[in-house]
C-alpha cells in the first residue's frame, strides 16, 4: 500500500485509494470463498473437524508466505528516493 502512494502523482491519489479499496474488498471476499471451499471439500472427503481445519490452515499459511515472498519484489525505498531526488533537481533547475 505504501508503494502505491509513493509512486502515484499527487493528483491521482484519490483514484488510487478507490482502486486499492476495491481490490482489498474483492481479495477478502475471494479469500473467504476459497477457504470455505477448502473446508467444504475436506469435510465432504470424510475428514474430521480437526483435520479439516488443519488442512485449510496450511493452505492459508502457504498463501500468506507467497504474499510475503512477493513483497520482496515490490519497489523499494532506494529507487523511490532516487526518483524523488531527481525530480527535486529538475524542479530546482526549472526555478533557476
Amino acid at each position: 500500500m505504501g508503494s502505491l502512494y509513493r509512486t502515484l502523482p499527487q493528483d491521482a491519489i484519490a483514484q488510487g485509494t478507490s482502486a486499492l479499496y476495491i481490490i482489498n474488498q474483492l481479495g477478502a471476499s475471494l479469500g473467504t470463498a476459497v477457504v470455505a471451499l477448502l473446508l467444504q471439500s475436506q469435510a465432504d472427503a470424510g475428514s474430521t473437524q480437526v483435520q479439516t481445519f488443519r488442512g485449510a490452515s496450511w493452505w492459508v499459511f502457504a498463501a500468506a508466505v507467497a504474499v510475503l515472498v512477493s513483497g520482496w519484489f515490490l519497489p523499494g525505498r532506494a529507487a523511490t528516493a532516487a526518483v524523488a531526488e531527481e525530480s527535486a533537481a529538475v524542479e530546482a533547475s526549472a526555478r533557476s
